[in-house]
């Protein structure tokens, strides 16, 4: 079997949602981190989400207005897929960002055994 299991335990880390703050930006539009860049998630049902279910916290660090955007709640004539774009941009960043500063490191565990 390949890819990612959908029905796997939902991933809450709390750290990654803290990490936030020390974002030197919003990962998608560069604006400089205020103290407004969160975590912003993906809500769908293959990212762990689900009628009354948080989804996983894969991190995407955002502004305020770029979160409004991603989850739908400014009126801005994008479309679903123009917005999980944003969000997917926002994800690759975040990830480089954690790796390059010592946040998020790999392991040694065989993924095998996990």
């Amino acid at each position: 079997m390949t890819g990612v299991q959908t029905c796997a335990l939902p991933i809450w880390n709390q750290k990654l949602r803290d990490y936030a703050q020390y974002a030197p930006e919003c990962f998608y539009c560069g604006k400089y981190n205020d103290g407004s860049v969160v975590l912003a998630h993906w809500r769908s049902i293959s990212m762990g989400a689900g009628m009354g279910v948080k989804p996983h916290d894969l991190p995407a660090y955002v502004c305020m207005a770029c979160h409004d955007l991603i989850d739908g709640r400014t009126k801005s004539g994008l479309t679903l897929d123009d917005r999980e774009q944003m969000w997917l941009r926002a994800h690759r960043n975040t990830v480089l960002w954690l790796l390059q500063s010592g946040l998020l490191a790999p392991t040694d565990k065989n993924p095998a055994l996990i």
